[in-house]
């Protein structure tokens, strides 16, 4: 689970929209390594609004985690949004699932 701050969406019906990104995991070594695929989930975990809200709303628009080869570590790229001036989220889960081999 990250622990986030998204808040204060734009008014209804436009939606404001966030991307969250961090590394996760152990560290691949991509010379002798090779990452097959990474695929992710994400959802929303915790929210709230602050006041009275009119229409609020929160949404995932979508995940990807992709492989940074510099450091070998496998980046999460989350785009959420909230809509109303009140609505706020804090919490994403998410899961990873890489598909890597050891090079022959």
């Amino acid at each position: 689970m990250a622990e986030c701050y998204l808040g204060c969406g734009l008014p209804h019906p436009r939606w404001s929209l966030e991307v969250v990104c961090f590394d996760v995991g152990r560290t691949y070594d991509v010379e002798n390594e090779e990452v097959i695929n990474i695929i992710t989930t994400s959802s929303l975990a915790g929210a709230r609004t602050d006041g009275v809200a009119s229409f609020a709303g929160w949404q995932i628009f979508g995940a990807a985690g992709e492989l940074d080869e510099e450091s070998g570590r496998v980046r999460m790229n989350i785009a959420a949004g909230a809509r109303d001036t009140q609505a706020f989220l804090e919490q994403i889960s998410f899961h990873i699932t890489v598909l890597a081999r050891i090079k022959e």
